[in-house]
C-alpha cells in the first residue's frame, strides 16, 4: 500500500503545474541528477523495474515563454494556456477543458441535405458517407462563425487514435430549413480537438502527435471564420502551431555496475552516441551497431518461410562464445492506437526457424522496445536496448553483456527531453540537428548568367544545324506522315502540325449520357479524368477512342477503344500512354492515332508514336525518337587563372566518362572524384543511423582542414517531378553529428552530378546540372570556409539524331 501511495505521489508530481519533469532551471541550465545511481553489485530485471518506477526526475519551472512573432487574430491568453500545458505535459487535459460542450449537437438535431449540383465534390461525397454510415464517429458543433446571425454546423471526425485518410473539418450552411455542404479543409493528424469561444469569437484547438509514438508534437490554434461559401481555407484564417522542439536529451544515470571491468569503456561509448541515439529514434530511423547484415540468410529464410518477407537477418556473437548468432530486426508499424515498436527474433540457420534469445531482456507494460543493437567494446559484444515510455518523451537505455550463459546488467539511464516551444506554420516536424552556414558567393551571377538559357539555345542551334529528312518505310505508316512528324519533333512545333483533330472529337458529356451502362468509369471519375473522346468510322462501324488520366501519381494515360454495336459499346483494345492530348487524325484517307511521349525522368518530349487505326485492335506502331548522340562543350565563364591549366587538363580527361555516366535514364551513375569511403567504421555507423542507409564519403570540401561527410543518391521521379541528385552533408562535433547546409542546388536547373577534386593542393567542387532537354551545365567552384570563388562554367549540348523503329503494341 505504501509503495502504491509513493508511486501515485510521484505521478502527481510529474503532472503537476510545477512541471517536475522534462525541465531546465530559470537560467536554462541542467539541474543536477540524483547522486545515488551508482551501485557496487549486480541487479536483476525486477530490481531495475523498481529503480525505473521510483526515479524522480530533476525539477524545473514553466517560466513564461516569449515568441519573436506575434499571432494576429489569436488571443494571447489562449496561447499562454497552451504553452503552459505543453511544458507540463498536459495538453490533452487542456483540450478537454477548452471544449465547449454547449456548442455540441448530434445528427438528430438538424437535417442534412446533399447538394443537387452536377459537379460532385470528392469531399462532399466523404461527408455524405460520414453522415449516412459513421456519423457516430463524428463530433458536431453549431456556432455562428461568420457573424451573419445564422449558425453554421461543423463536423469533425473523432479519430481517437484511429487515423483516417481524410482528417477533415466540414462546414455546413443553412439553406431553407436544411443544412448543405459548404466547404472543408484538411486538419492533419490530430489526436484530439476542441472548439471554444473567447471574447465572442470561435476557435479550434487541436492536439497533434507523432502517430508512431503517440507523443505530442504541437497544438494548433485556428480562428474560425468563413465566407458565404464556407471555408476558403483554414490557412486563410488566423492560425498558428505551438510546436514542441527537442533541444537536448538529458541522461539520468539510473544504475551502474561498478564491479564490471568493461563499464568505463561502455560509458565512454554512450557519451559519444548519446545525442545521436535519441535523435535517431525520434526521427524513426534505426540505430546501427557492429552487427553484420547477412543477405544470404535472408534469402534462405524467405525461401523456406512464407511469413518472412520482412526479415532482415544480421549476425553477431551475442553471447561471446566465439560463434555468431543470427537475428532479425524489424519495425512493427501497428498503427491505430498501438505504438510503433521494434521486434527482434533469433534465427537458427540449421533448422531455418526462429528460436528464443540467449540472453535476458528487461520488459515493462509502460515501456516498449524501439532500438536494439550490439557493439564490440574491449573485445566483448555488448547488448544495447532502447525503450520508450508510452505516450511520453521519456526513454530507458539498458546495457548488458552475456557471457558463459549469464546475462549481466552494466548500465541503465533514464532519459528525458529538453525542449523549447516555438510558433510554427506546420505541426509535422522532427527535432533538428541542422546548422545553417551562410556562404558568400560574389561571382555567382557571372558563373550562372541570367541569359544562360538563350546562350544554350543559340549554341544548341549551331551544333544541331538545320532539319534533315530521315526516310523510313513502313507498311502501315506512310513516309510522308513520318517526315511531317520528324520536323515537328525537331523544331518543337507540335502546335503547328495543323491536323484536323476537331473533326473527330465529340462532346464527352453527351457520349457518357448515351453509353453510361457500358463505360467502366463512374460519372464522377469520368468527368474528372477523361480529357478527349474521338469518334471515327472503319468498315461502316463506329468506333470511340477515349483519352483518360489514369488518376495515379505516375501521370500515366489510358487510351481505350470501343466499337458501337446495336446501340451498345464493346471494348476493343487499350494502351498506356503519357500523352493526355493524344489525338485521332486523317492522312491520305487513312486514320491514325498520334501520341507524344517524353523522357520520364526529365519530362522532355523526345518521341512521337503513330498507330494506324484498323478494325478491332491496336496495331504495331512507328516510334520517332530524337536522341542525343555526341556532346559539344562551350566555356561561358573563366575566373581563376592560377589553377586554369590544371583544371582544364582534368576536365579534358573526364569529359567522355562524365557524359557516359550522366544519361537521363536508368543507366545514370554517380561520378566519383577524390572523396573517399575509406574512413572510420564507427563514424559510418553513426552516419547511417542519423541519416539513413546510404553510402557515405569523406572530403574536406570547404578547405578548412576538417573533413566533412556526405551521401548522395538519385531521386527517380514519378508524376510531375524530374530526376535529381539529392545530397546531405554532415560534420562531427564533440557532442553530436550535425547536418550542414551546402548550397549546391539551384532553382533553375536540376543537379545530377556532384563530386570533388583536389587540384594543386585545393579541393574544388564540381556540379553538373540538367537544363532544358538534354542540355547540361557544368560549374566548377572553390569553397574556402564560407567563401565561394566561382572558377569555371561550361554549357554542354548534344547533337541529336533520329531513331525510328517499328514496334509491337
Amino acid at each position: 500500500m505504501k509503495r502504491k501511495l509513493f508511486v501515485a505521489l510521484i505521478l502527481l508530481m510529474f503532472f503537476s503545474v510545477s512541471c517536475s519533469s522534462l525541465r531546465r532551471d530559470k537560467n536554462n541550465k541542467e539541474v543536477p541528477v540524483q547522486k545515488n545511481a551508482g551501485q557496487q553489485g549486480e541487479i536483476t530485471n525486477s530490481e531495475l523495474l523498481d529503480l525505473v518506477y521510483n526515479f524522480t526526475f530533476p525539477t524545473g519551472s514553466a517560466d513564461d515563454i516569449s515568441f519573436d512573432e506575434e499571432c494576429p487574430g489569436l488571443p494571447i491568453e489562449l496561447i499562454n494556456q497552451i504553452k503552459k500545458a505543453l511544458y507540463c505535459g498536459d495538453s490533452d487535459s487542456l483540450i478537454l477543458e477548452l471544449n465547449d460542450k454547449s456548442l455540441m449537437i448530434t445528427a438528430k438535431d438538424f437535417v442534412f441535405k446533399p447538394n443537387m449540383n452536377d459537379d460532385i465534390d470528392f469531399y462532399e461525397e466523404k461527408l455524405n458517407d460520414l453522415m449516412q454510415n459513421t456519423v457516430s464517429d463524428c463530433l458536431i458543433y453549431k456556432c455562428d462563425i461568420d457573424g451573419d446571425g445564422t449558425d453554421e454546423i461543423i463536423v469533425i471526425e473523432n479519430l481517437k487514435y484511429e487515423y483516417s485518410y481524410s482528417n477533415r473539418l466540414f462546414v455546413l450552411k443553412k439553406f431553407d430549413d436544411k443544412y448543405v455542404y459548404a466547404g472543408s479543409d484538411y486538419l492533419g493528424y490530430y489526436r484530439s480537438f476542441a472548439i471554444c469561444k473567447n471574447n465572442g469569437k470561435f476557435y479550434l484547438a487541436a492536439n497533434y502527435d507523432d502517430y508512431k509514438t503517440k507523443t505530442t508534437k504541437a497544438v494548433g490554434l485556428f480562428g474560425l471564420t468563413c465566407g458565404d461559401s464556407g471555408f476558403v481555407s483554414l490557412y486563410d484564417c488566423p492560425y498558428t502551431y505551438i510546436a514542441k522542439m527537442g533541444d537536448d536529451y538529458r541522461y539520468n544515470l539510473l544504475y551502474k555496475n561498478q564491479n564490471a571491468p568493461i563499464v568505463g569503456k561502455v560509458e565512454d561509448y554512450v557519451k559519444d552516441i548519446a545525442t545521436d541515439l535519441v535523435y535517431t529514434d525520434r526521427t524513426h530511423k534505426t540505430f546501427y551497431g557492429d552487427e553484420i547484415q547477412r543477405n544470404d540468410l535472408f534469402d534462405e529464410a524467405r525461401d523456406n518461410n512464407s511469413d518472412t518477407t520482412l526479415w532482415n537477418i544480421n549476425a553477431i556473437d551475442v553471447n561471446n562464445d566465439g560463434k555468431d548468432e543470427f537475428y532479425e530486426r524489424k519495425i512493427l508499424y501497428n498503427g491505430g492506437s498501438d505504438y510503433t515498436e521494434t521486434e527482434v527474433n533469433w534465427y537458427n540457420p540449421e533448422t531455418k526457424s526462429l528460436e528464443p534469445a540467449l540472453f535476458t531482456s528487461w520488459s515493462s507494460v509502460y515501456y516498449y522496445l524501439t532500438q536494439k543493437w550490439f557493439k564490440i567494446i574491449d573485445g566483448k559484444i555488448v547488448i544495447f536496448s532502447f525503450y520508450r515510455k508510452k505516450s511520453k518523451d521519456i526513454y530507458l537505455l539498458d546495457v548488458r553483456i552475456c557471457e558463459n550463459g549469464k546475462t549481466t546488467i552494466l548500465l541503465d539511464y533514464l532519459i528525458d527531453l529538453q525542449f523549447h516551444l516555438k510558433l510554427s506554420d506546420n505541426w509535422d516536424y522532427y527535432d533538428t540537428n541542422f546548422v545553417k552556414i551562410d556562404y558568400t558567393d560574389p561571382d555567382v551571377e557571372k558563373a550562372f548568367p541570367k541569359d544562360v538559357d538563350d546562350i544554350i539555345e543559340h549554341f544548341a542551334a549551331k551544333v544541331q544545324g538545320d532539319f534533315k529528312t530521315v526516310n523510313y518505310e513502313d507498311n502501315n505508316v506512310p513516309n510522308s506522315l513520318i517526315v511531317r512528324l520528324e520536323e515537328a519533333l525537331f523544331n518543337r512545333s507540335f502546335d503547328k502540325l495543323n491536323f484536323n483533330y476537331a473533326s473527330f472529337e465529340i462532346n464527352a458529356g453527351e457520349f457518357y449520357g448515351k453509353f453510361e451502362q457500358d463505360i467502366i468509369y463512374s460519372r464522377e471519375y469520368y468527368d474528372r479524368y477523361v480529357s478527349h473522346v474521338y469518334k471515327y468510322n472503319l468498315d461502316k462501324d463506329d468506333y470511340y477512342l477515349l483519352v483518360a488520366d489514369s488518376g495515379g501519381s505516375a501521370r500515366f494515360v489510358d487510351i481505350i477503344i470501343y466499337r458501337e454495336s446495336k446501340g451498345e459499346l464493346k471494348y476493343i483494345d487499350s494502351l498506356i500512354s503519357l500523352d493526355l492530348h493524344a489525338a485521332v487524325i486523317e492522312h491520305n484517307n487513312d486514320l491514325f492515332l498520334i501520341e507524344r511521349s517524353y523522357n520520364y525522368y526529365s519530362k522532355y518530349i523526345d518521341t512521337i508514336n503513330v498507330y494506324k487505326l484498323v478494325p478491332d485492335k491496336i496495331t504495331e506502331f512507328v516510334s520517332i525518337q530524337l536522341e542525343p548522340k555526341e556532346f559539344e562543350w562551350h566555356q561561358v565563364f573563366n575566373n581563376y587563372h592560377l589553377y586554369e591549366k590544371s583544371i582544364n587538363s582534368y576536365i579534358s580527361e573526364i569529359k567522355e566518362e562524365l557524359m557516359a555516366k550522366s544519361p537521363i535514364n536508368d543507366d545514370i551513375q554517380i561520378f566519383i572524384g577524390d572523396e573517399t569511403d575509406k574512413f572510420d567504421r564507427d563514424k559510418k555507423l553513426r552516419l547511417k543511423s542519423v541519416s539513413g542507409n546510404h553510402d557515405f564519403f569523406e572530403i574536406d570540401f570547404n578547405n578548412d582542414g576538417e573533413p566533412e561527410y556526405f551521401e548522395r543518391h538519385y531521386w527517380f521521379p514519378s508524376g510531375y517531378t524530374v530526376l535529381s541528385l539529392l545530397s546531405d552533408f554532415y560534420k562531427f562535433t564533440d557532442k553530436r553529428l550535425i547536418s550542414i547546409n551546402s548550397d549546391f542546388n539551384r532553382d533553375d536547373s536540376m543537379l545530377i552530378q556532384l563530386w570533388f577534386k583536389e587540384i594543386d593542393g585545393k579541393v574544388f567542387t564540381f556540379r553538373l546540372f540538367l537544363k532544358d532537354g538534354y542540355n547540361y551545365y557544368l560549374n566548377v567552384s572553390l569553397v574556402e570556409n564560407t567563401n565561394v570563388t566561382q572558377v569555371q562554367s561550361y554549357i554542354i549540348v548534344p547533337k541529336c539524331e533520329f531513331n525510328i523503329n517499328r514496334w509491337e503494341k
